[in-house]
């Protein structure tokens, strides 16, 4: 998984992550990787005069930090979050079905037992 989506190897399961697994007619065609967290970093890149370069919302829960000149920067605001999401598979024949989807729903039903 950590060789499909170009990451260094080891990064996925470093410090122990829950790791839940899709699996169809005997074959892995899916798979996602999470662990529990207790707040959320967002970086969003800024055109200037506050303009934020994003469709989402700016709201913050924990504050913003703005970095930068006057002609741009970057916001980087908390958020409160309970699972972080280091990772999300679905083989290639086996996406658009709703399969990562179904992934991360599990992963939100029992994030209260990790």
């Amino acid at each position: 998984m950590e060789t499909q989506l170009n990451l260094a190897p080891g990064w996925l399961l470093r410090n122990h992550p829950k790791v839940f697994l899709y699996v169809a007619q005997k074959r892995v065609v899916g798979g996602a990787v999470v662990e529990r967290i207790t707040c959320a970093a967002i970086a969003r890149h800024v055109l200037g005069h506050g303009e934020v370069c994003s469709k989402a919302s700016t709201s913050t829960v924990g504050g913003g930090r703005h970095t930068g000149g006057g002609g741009g920067g970057v916001v980087v605001m908390t958020h409160k979050a309970v699972l972080g999401v280091r990772g999300v598979w679905v083989a290639a024949d086996m996406r658009r079905r709703g399969i990562a989807t179904r992934l991360l729903d599990v992963a939100r039903c029992v994030r209260n037992d990790f």
